[in-house]
């Protein structure tokens, strides 16, 4: 072993060796000889489909905090998204975390010019057991004399 061998990661390794990604499973596991111009444009598109499925997710996560948002504020989040002609990014800040501002004005101009779009007040049925009528007696001389 060498002085500048060591078991260390990052000890004794090259400015290449470390800025560079890591290999593929493909060459991991010793790959057919390529020129060397081959397999970085092979990493360049790995890593540039990763990028696109980790932000393809972050859209997705940030489309559930939106409408999770918005189910506060109208009956149907997902008609009034799509009734807005809105894009998530769109109600996304500069880091890429929901601007809830943003998704609070939407639920308000979308509920102004659709007023269908506003929550409703939920009515509790109590079914017939709520009625102060007992149900053996039901006529309607019993319920126009409130017996």
């Amino acid at each position: 072993m060498s002085e500048h061998d060591t078991d260390e990661p990052g000890v004794g390794a090259t400015d290449a060796e470390e800025a560079s990604p890591p290999p593929s499973e493909g060459e991991a596991r010793g790959a057919p000889d390529e020129s060397g111009n081959g397999r970085q444009a092979r990493r360049d598109e790995l890593w540039r489909d990763r990028a696109r499925a980790a932000e393809e997710r972050a859209i997705r996560l940030a489309s559930r905090e939106v409408l999770r948002l918005l189910a506060q504020r109208v009956s149907d989040p997902e008609v009034a998204l799509a009734m807005s002609g809105e894009e998530v990014r769109s109600l996304l800040t500069d880091d890429g975390d929901v601007d809830e501002e943003a998704v609070v004005d939407l639920a308000e101009r979308m509920t102004t010019a659709y007023p269908t779009l506003r929550p409703r007040a939920h009515h509790l049925d109590l079914g017939p057991k709520a009625s102060p009528v007992k149900r053996h007696n039901a006529s309607w001389g019993s319920v126009i004399r409130g017996r």
